[in-house]
């Protein structure tokens, strides 16, 4: 490799120290933005997340080789809420996780942190919300042969409600630290094609391991909830002989889930990747 290739690397492309110090960056600039702009940020990724999960609902519930491959398949699909995240530019309370970095070299306050954290959540989940009731009043759901899509839909936001405690936050801790490490090594990537790349496969890997993502869960178990409201899913259950238990599928159920799964994102995120790093890069 000649010196002008070298050059042309490293401007293509940042290394583990140069992708430390941007995150670091990163971080003091969404601790200091306003309030209006942080939360529309964080609505729009709610909604991008969401969009993922409707892709994965749609492919997941079509393909039928087998649960290995469809897995695989509705994990590339879901990349596309990450990839809009990152490119597009949004908010995502499991990215910013990645904030303790700066907290960490005490370059932002507690206070300032929470306050990100909680614009952002609630942000994530009135986005994630707002598109699950757009799917359901475009009746898109109910045209799908035997109902497929909405009986898929049920069954993914059925067996999140149903995890215990501990299940739910090792799988949330797990899942954080591959989408973590999609947002880090996308931040690497200096073109559009090589954020993507960088983001497929640890987000398809999280996804088709079934792991568990908290603001994923605000879109899945909200249009679950939703569907069980009208009338015509009843029927649809019964008519495709699903044998689903769909006792814990309710409010309470959902805010169960949303509890340890958030727990488990902030210990994967903050811990296992941004205070490590921060040891390894940051710390003097």
């Amino acid at each position: 490799m000649t010196l002008d290739e070298t050059k042309d690397t490293d401007k293509n492309d940042l290394k583990p120290s140069e992708i430390a110090r941007k995150i670091d960056e990163r971080g003091i600039e969404k601790s200091k933005r306003k309030f209006l702009p942080t939360l529309v940020l964080s609505v729009l990724a709610g909604v991008f997340i969401g969009l993922g999960g409707i892709y994965f609902t749609f492919t997941t519930a079509e393909i039928t080789i087998n649960h290995t491959f469809t897995q695989i398949i509705g994990g590339i699909s879901f990349s596309l809420g990450l990839i809009l995240v990152v490119i597009a530019g949004a908010d995502l309370f499991t990215g910013n996780n990645l904030m303790s970095i700066s907290l960490l070299g005490k370059k932002i306050s507690i206070a300032k942190l929470v306050r990100n954290w909680f614009i952002v959540y609630v942000g994530n989940f009135v986005g994630s919300v707002l598109i699950a009731f757009l799917l359901y009043l475009t009746n898109v759901w109910s045209n799908k042969e035997d109902g497929e899509f909405a009986i898929r839909a049920i069954s993914i936001a059925n067996h999140k409600v149903n995890l215990g405690f501990s299940d739910a936050f090792f799988l949330a801790i797990l899942c954080n630290i591959l989408v973590c490490m999609a947002i880090w090594l996308a931040t690497s990537g200096r073109s559009v094609i090589s954020k993507i790349l960088a983001i497929v496969f640890p987000i398809s890997a999280f996804v088709a391991l079934g792991f568990e993502h908290s603001v994923a869960n605000m879109y899945f178990i909200s249009f679950a909830l939703m569907l069980l409201e009208n009338p015509n899913v009843p029927e649809m259950l019964q008519q495709s002989n699903a044998l689903i238990d769909l006792s814990n599928l309710h409010m309470t159920g959902f805010l169960s889930n949303l509890l340890p799964v958030t727990l488990g994102n902030i210990a994967g995120g903050s811990i296992f990747i941004g205070f490590a790093y921060w040891i390894s890069f940051i710390r003097k």
